[in-house]
């Protein structure tokens, strides 16, 4: 059987009842997420775009309205400053380091001829304790012929 009364009073409780938990569920998100505070931030926002725009205070960059501006206007006004300030504080930075890197390198050339130097006096010292060993070796050997030749009481010994 059809009962078209009927099934419209199904239909209007069934959307009346899917109706308020849809409206229930959206107020409970929204106060979740602060939408509220948000769209008053936003009503300000506009709030003050009209003030400006009644008063004529257009932001003006280089003489134009940021609107109206091209990327690269944009950027060269308002990324370059920062660009050029961030340039400046490297550029001082690098001054810095070469500067200590120039101390250091002098400290190094000096440590550099400070070893040459005593290489110098090392290789003289060992030329100066060759010299010694030849001279003790030499009179080593003039001592070893003196009593190999005399024998050890001095007397001259002839082959045997």
């Amino acid at each position: 059987m059809y009962c078209p009364r009927a099934l419209e009073g199904v239909w209007k409780q069934l959307n009346g009842r899917l109706e308020e938990e849809c409206v229930r569920d959206f107020e409970k998100i929204c106060e979740e997420r602060g939408v509220e505070e948000g769209l008053r931030g936003w009503e300000g926002l506009v709030e003050d775009a009209r003030r400006r725009k009644m008063e004529g205070g257009q932001e003006m960059v280089g003489g134009k309205p940021g609107h109206l501006m091209s990327a690269q206007e944009l950027r060269e006004a308002f990324v370059a400053p920062g660009m050029i300030k961030a340039e400046k504080e490297l550029q001082g930075k690098l001054e810095v380091v070469q500067l200590e890197n120039k101390e250091m390198m002098g400290r190094i050339e000096e440590q550099r001829r400070e070893m040459n130097r005593l290489i110098e006096i090392i290789e003289g010292l060992v030329v100066d304790v060759e010299g010694a060993a030849k001279v003790i070796e030499n009179d080593a050997m003039r001592e070893d012929l003196r009593v190999g030749v005399h024998g050890l009481d001095g007397d001259v010994k002839m082959g045997g």
